[in-house]
């Protein structure tokens, strides 16, 4: 009986620590720029610098290996839409399938990487992502490593 006491114990403390991690989840605003992977004029993510104040973006952790990066949608310009999807802002495409493609590696600043609690080395994989749409963001999960 008491070992049963002392298991549901620890486990009830596990839980409560695993949702105090969560809570204490770090947030970092950035300011993204879309203007092509490699700042080309196609469609893609240009640049991400930690924001002073605003930013149009913010970037948490969800694991050891996954990033969320939400874009503000109300922050973002006809021109950064135009730069992340490759057409202009539209309010119907709620239901639609949309893609930020990384041809390559993208290697994040190690100010950004220190901000979010991580390696001074983190970087996003190479690969196709899919772009959630939510009411006031867009949503990407992305692998890191």
């Amino acid at each position: 009986m008491n070992s049963l006491l002392i298991y549901l114990f620890l486990k009830i403390m596990l839980l409560s620590s695993a949702s105090a991690l969560v809570v204490a989840q770090t947030t970092v605003r950035v300011e993204a720029s879309f203007n092509g992977f490699h700042c080309d004029g196609k469609p893609g993510l240009c640049a991400m610098e930690k924001a002073i104040g605003g930013g149009n973006a913010v970037l948490y952790t969800a694991g050891s290996d996954l990033l969320i990066f939400e874009i503000s949608r109300s922050q973002l310009t006809e021109r950064d839409h135009h730069g992340l999807f490759g057409f202009r802002k539209v309010s119907s495409h709620r239901e639609a399938s949309f893609f930020l493609s990384f041809p390559s590696e993208y290697i994040f600043s190690s100010e950004i990487s220190e901000a979010l609690g991580l390696s001074k080395n983190i970087s996003i994989e190479e690969g196709r992502y899919r772009i959630l749409i939510k009411e006031e963001t867009y949503q990407l999960q992305l692998k890191i490593k």
